[in-house]
């Protein structure tokens, strides 16, 4: 088992912080056109919930894969 991270929180928050703002500020554009807005209103909310479970699925198998913070990552400590 590899040695757990010496990391300090705030770091990690800071991280996690910009990459959430980084994403924002990347999504943002795509909110102001109107065909985002129409397919919201239009598709059923199974697909609308199904779209949302699977982008959280890569987010978390992103953060899994360590890619954001060296060491076990949140879902490892949650297994322990």
């Amino acid at each position: 088992m590899s040695k757990p991270s010496t990391r300090p929180v705030s770091k990690t928050l800071k991280g996690y912080g910009r990459g959430i703002v980084g994403g924002m500020i990347f999504a943002l554009a795509p909110l102001y056109t109107i065909e985002i807005w129409w397919q919201g209103f239009i598709a059923a909310p199974y697909v609308l919930v199904i779209a949302t479970l699977g982008t959280l699925a890569v987010l978390v198998a992103y953060a899994q894969q360590g890619f954001i913070r060296t060491g076990p990552c949140c879902t490892m400590r949650l297994r322990h």
